[in-house]
């Protein structure tokens, strides 16, 4: 688990796929050039690079909070609808789990073809036993590297897996959930578990001065005793927290309000009842095609804040559930695979791996987007 206290290395991640990738990407290739030289290594590196990126893009989809376009549409739902609605973490990951596992199967076979060539795998020559023996010091010198577990990294993992639990269980449906049980003192959404385990992290001291945690340094032998840093402090706020995304969010939050407030989204909604003629069905397919492919070229975020009130505002003006165009819109807008400028994960990939150009990326991923 990251720590905190380390902020010249970028190990803090939030829960979004752009820190898994430039996590990850730092050192697949150099592991890969460390035991194979020439244009296989190449290959295998952009294959490697090309992998972790769409893992992130498309892992993303399975969870509320593991991309910015899914926090979208959670805030668009809370802000439009008065009533609740069936989304929740139940419904969601019930709902994107397997259709995440299917993709993500879909892209390793898509690299695989690609880059190696179905069946090849069993034709390939025996790795020699000095590239065997490479691997293994490169595996276990990154292991050694880590060092024992700390304190630290136990609080944050389990902080953690109990903010999900707050998530899942805070109103799963399929039962009463925690904050069911409080809805007539307080509202509670889902920003309050997440302001408790930050409110902890902030107080809970990275190294405690506990038994078996204690850890008598120089200083406090010497009578100067130092107070031990928090597991989170603001510096690591300040400096890893994407707060562009936060005004991005809150700037496109505000364009629906103004827009409904305008009248603009009645307007909208009256312009859009000519597609009332289609079935439903080819409206979900022409929508998400056309947000598919245009967010290759605009970023997720800002095709998730221009589509999301066009589509609910259609929904609403041909009598459609207006999740029923916006969820399927936003799994799409992860689906930014094409070039670099698509997505993060992407540019992250693309600026770590040398031997793949734009060109290469694009044709490859023009396969994979279809």
């Amino acid at each position: 688990m990251p720590d905190a206290a380390s902020l010249k290395q970028p190990k803090y991640a939030d829960k979004k796929n752009t820190e898994t990738v430039s996590v990850n990407s730092a050192k697949i290739p150099k592991e890969i050039t460390a035991v194979s030289e020439g244009e296989t290594s190449g290959q295998m590196a952009a294959m490697f690079m090309l992998g972790t990126a769409y893992a992130a893009n498309l892992g993303g989809t399975a969870f509320p909070t593991g991309t910015g376009p899914n926090l979208i549409l959670w805030g668009f739902l809370e802000s439009s609808f008065t009533e609740p609605t069936s989304i929740n973490f139940g419904s969601w990951m019930a709902f994107n789990m397997p259709v995440m596992l299917v993709c993500e199967v879909l892209a390793f076979l898509t690299l695989d073809a690609m880059f190696v060539g179905w069946g090849r795998w069993r034709k390939m020559p025996p790795s020699s036993v000095e590239k065997e023996l490479s691997i293994k010091k490169v595996v276990l010198r990154t292991y050694n590297s880590l060092g024992p577990i700390s304190f630290h990294e136990v609080m944050v993992f389990t902080l953690f897996l109990a903010l999900v639990f707050l998530w899942v269980f805070r109103s799963p449906g399929f039962t009463a959930g925690w904050a069911d049980a409080m809805k007539n003192e307080a509202n509670i959404g889902n920003a309050t578990p997440a302001i408790l385990i930050v409110f902890l992290m902030f107080i809970i001291p990275a190294k405690p001065k506990i038994w078996p945690f204690y850890d008598a340094t120089n200083e406090e032998k010497n009578g100067k005793v130092q107070e031990p840093e928090a597991c989170l402090t603001w510096e690591a706020v300040e400096t890893h927290v994407p707060w562009g995304l936060i005004i991005l969010m809150g700037g496109g939050f505000a364009m629906a309000e103004g827009a409904a407030k305008s009248g603009l989204s009645v307007w909208i909604g009256h312009q859009l009842q000519y597609f009332a003629v289609l079935p439903h069905s080819v409206i979900v397919v022409l929508i998400v095609t056309f947000a598919a492919f245009l967010t290759e070229v605009v970023s997720n975020m800002t095709t998730a804040n221009i589509f999301l009130p066009v589509v609910r505002d259609l929904a609403l003006g041909i009598g459609m559930n207006p999740i029923f165009l916006m969820l399927p819109v936003t799994i799409c807008c992860s689906y930014a695979l094409m070039m670099p400028v698509s997505n993060p994960p992407n540019a992250i990939a693309f600026n770590a791996c040398d031997s793949m150009t734009t060109k290469d990326m694009v044709s490859r991923n023009l396969r994979r987007e279809t």
